[in-house]
């Protein structure tokens, strides 16, 4: 039987104010935008989802990197997302740009293959698969001397 661990989230909106609030068990919005028009000082569902993406490809990125024993510094990760709006919200791709600083020189090829495959393990990519065309263009670099 497979281990299910249950997540909730937490939403509240109320008519008097023009914004929603959103909580999980570790995170805490009080500006949730409730209409595609809110003030761009509320957080609007494309970036949540975009966050989600980006943090799931992170992490699971950085996973694949420490079971393999490469050689990475640091990972720098830029994550953009495409939303049409035409008769309504649609989000159609989602562009991960990961910078991937390694320690000392490695096989960049599977650096490369690494980022890829972290996109078709990624929780999120898999959910939004068949919905959003989600791809990966990763930069792969050696660290200088000089920690940055």
């Amino acid at each position: 039987m497979a281990d299910v661990r249950p997540v909730q989230a937490r939403a509240y909106w109320h008519a008097s104010h023009p914004e929603g609030s959103l909580s999980t068990q570790t995170l805490q919005i009080d500006r949730v935008a409730a209409f595609p028009d809110e003030p761009v000082d509320c957080t609007s569902p494309e970036e949540l989802l975009t966050a989600a993406a980006a943090s799931c490809y992170l992490l699971t990125l950085r996973t694949l990197f420490e079971h393999r024993s490469l050689p990475v510094q640091r990972i720098e990760l830029t994550t953009e997302a495409r939303v049409e709006v035409d008769g309504g919200l649609r989000m159609d791709a989602i562009v991960h740009r990961p910078v991937i600083v390694l320690e000392e020189p490695a096989d960049e090829a599977r650096v490369r293959l690494l980022a890829a495959h972290a996109e078709h393990a990624c929780m999120v990519s898999s959910a939004l698969r068949g919905n959003v065309v989600v791809t990966v263009e990763p930069t792969v670099c050696v660290a200088s001397g000089t920690s940055a």
